[in-house]
């Protein structure tokens, strides 16, 4: 797995927000910034990433993924030879969703080199943007992992809200309902917060 965020150029857009074919055809003569934390901070315009990749292995198949749920906008463009060959959008605004964080399947021949444009917006928290790429196999594996964790932890606050329950029914506590609330309130927040809700 690889962290290619800070490899990255960031154009943060101050004005108005520029078209892929916009922001193509200029790109070089436009300001960048460098960041060597994901955290573009508040930017209702958006920001375009761009990089480029190379594979240098014999697998072919890999996952590009952004680490953060919460992007209203993510749109990923993949360029060989000035083609485009991959073109695909996620984040929050999109209504379908196989995994709780914006997630790309690229087919990347080995040995060839390819430039990266990806658009990223939200309106209301900051752009962070973590980066990440590895084999997809590998990525399934954590993927797999990650509902695990989550599994677990959403397992746990159903047994505490049934012993709340079973509290409040026996014992008449009102204490046991405050608490009963506290999870419910934790459940809907992890729900939304994790990307799951989205799902």
């Amino acid at each position: 797995e690889q962290e290619i965020s800070s490899s990255l150029a960031v154009y943060i857009q101050s004005n108005r927000s520029l078209s892929f074919d916009e922001f193509k055809s200029s790109r070089t003569n436009l300001p960048y910034q460098s960041y060597h934390i994901p955290n573009f901070g508040f930017n209702p315009n958006g920001a375009w990433l761009f990089g480029t990749i190379q594979n240098k292995s014999s697998n072919t198949e890999w996952v590009m993924s952004v680490a953060f749920s919460q992007l209203d906008q993510v749109d990923l463009y993949l360029l060989k030879n000035n083609e485009l060959v991959y073109q695909k959008s996620g984040g929050r605004s999109q209504s379908k969703h196989y995994y709780r964080t914006p997630t790309f399947k690229l087919p990347l021949q080995s040995e060839g080199n390819y430039d990266v444009y990806m658009f990223v917006k939200s309106e209301r928290i900051p752009l962070v943007v973590p980066i990440h790429l590895q084999a997809e196999q590998a990525f399934q594996g954590s993927v797999l992992l990650d509902y695990l964790i989550w599994g677990a932890f959403y397992g746990a606050l159903f047994l505490v809200g049934l012993y709340c329950i079973a509290v409040l029914v026996d014992k008449k506590e009102l204490s046991a309902l405050v608490l009963f609330g506290l999870v419910g309130l934790v459940f809907l927040w992890q729900m939304v917060w994790s990307g799951h809700s989205q799902l």
